[in-house]
């Protein structure tokens, strides 16, 4: 039975593609028309100063206002409206997990069809060259009046989950997501050879030997995670997830890999995600994978919050990331020219 369930395992679906963003432009009259998007741009006029020429500028310190550091699409202003982002040879498994995987997310904006935001300028700032962006702007978000928002418990979301840092020491999500790399790697040998699999159960392979050839294949195993994790369905990450809680179902193979998995995590680079999993199917064997990670990544045990758009600028939040799966109207923060005839004419 158990092989059963490794062998359709190894059917993996066809890679997808990214779905892309689209953007239209905006003139100063749509702004003034869009009735859906009217609290945002009260709140915009609101945090707007005048300066010494007689122009009206952005009240950088302002927490209710959202800002985006981003590539330069040379409009004054623009709806943007979300695609999906497939990530590209990063490592992209916490992102998947709580787009459309763990329980406790559901019903949330998904990370990977949003608009990532700060209410903290000078953290946008920092992305207006980010990666290979040269030369970025700064623009202001507005979603919707009745937008949904995912508020982070910190000024980025790597650092916003302290009550799985609590639970496994690890600290930022590129930890993190290596970590759980680190711990499907190694079982993944066993999900994808059958003959690796009757071995260990059977004992006729040394615990060096098998050691040795888990490490050997780890660095080519991580990469295919990744690219399952970034391009592949729901359901073929579940059922690797489902397949290593059969593994530890059967008790042949438990007593047989733990000598060999606690051996692992002595040379292993990042052995906390896996230990505290092994920990826990050890003295509850019922507890899948799936629920344990749920409970790290549980939104609420975060401090993550979810708020109404409105709600959002009625409120003082600290420095705090902020995404929505809404189409945005994006306002570029640098032209005050644009900013100074929208005051005028919302207040005319």
């Amino acid at each position: 039975m158990i092989n059963n369930v490794l062998n359709r395992i190894n059917i993996i679906l066809a890679a997808a593609g990214s779905k892309p963003y689209s953007i239209k432009s905006l003139t100063l009259e749509d702004l003034l028309k869009i009735k859906d998007y009217s609290v945002g741009i009260e709140n915009l006029i609101r945090n707007l100063t005048k300066t010494n020429d007689n122009y009206y500028q952005i009240n950088i310190k302002s927490k209710s206002l959202i800002y985006r550091g981003s590539s330069d699409k040379d409009m004054e202003a623009f709806l943007f409206v979300p695609g999906e982002r497939i990530s590209q040879g990063t490592s992209n498994v916490y992102n998947r997990l709580i787009s459309n995987i763990l329980p406790s997310w559901r019903g949330i904006p998904k990370r990977n069809k949003c608009i990532i935001g700060t209410n903290d300028h000078y953290v946008a700032s920092n992305y207006q060259n980010y990666g290979e962006r040269v030369g970025g702007k700064i623009y202001i978000v507005i979603p919707p009046n009745d937008a949904m928002l995912a508020v982070a418990a910190a000024d980025d979301l790597w650092r916003s989950f302290a009550y799985l840092s609590s639970r496994t020491g690890l600290e930022n999500m590129s930890d993190v997501n290596k970590s759980i790399l680190s711990f499907l790697s190694f079982f993944y040998n066993f999900i994808t050879d059958s003959e690796l699999l009757n071995k260990t159960i059977s004992m006729s392979i040394n615990t060096d030997e098998l050691l040795k050839h888990i490490e050997t294949n780890e660095s080519l195993n991580i990469n295919k995670l990744k690219d399952i994790f970034a391009k592949q369905s729901k359901s073929v990450i579940v059922s690797i997830f489902n397949g290593i809680d059969q593994l530890l179902i059967d008790k042949k193979f438990l007593i047989t890999i733990l000598p060999v998995y606690s051996k692992y995590l002595d040379d292993c680079q990042y052995p906390e995600i896996g230990s505290y999993i092994i920990k826990i199917k050890v003295s509850n064997n019922n507890m899948t994978i799936l629920k344990i990670l749920d409970d790290l990544f549980n939104p609420k045990k975060n401090g993550f919050k979810f708020v109404i758009y409105t709600t959002f600028v009625s409120k003082t939040y600290p420095s705090c990331e902020v995404w929505t799966d809404k189409p945005c109207i994006f306002i570029d923060i640098n032209d005050i020219k644009f900013l100074t005839e929208l005051y005028h004419r919302f207040r005319g």
